[in-house]
């Protein structure tokens, strides 16, 4: 905060909103990335087995995808 950083970004034509995406968003990425990284774990162990198929599975992706970037907007909107 001594360097003047803060006073550069705030002096930067950008959208004020645009900070709040790039939040979420990254959090968005870094919990995809957490989610799939226990999964590729677990599975050569044989500790998750499945019947499903391609279009549940990405149907649960899309499930979790919209309540992650759900939840990262109510953490969001205290901040």
């Amino acid at each position: 905060m001594q360097s003047g950083i803060f006073e550069r970004f705030q002096s930067m034509p950008i959208a004020r909103s645009s900070v709040l995406w790039a939040h979420v968003l990254t959090s968005l990425v870094a919990n995809l990335v957490a989610t799939r990284a226990r999964r590729a774990r677990r599975l050569p162990h044989g500790l998750f087995r499945s019947q499903a198929g391609a279009p549940a599975w990405l149907a649960v992706a899309g499930i979790l995808i919209l309540f992650t970037l759900a939840l990262t907007w109510i953490a969001v909107i205290p901040a």
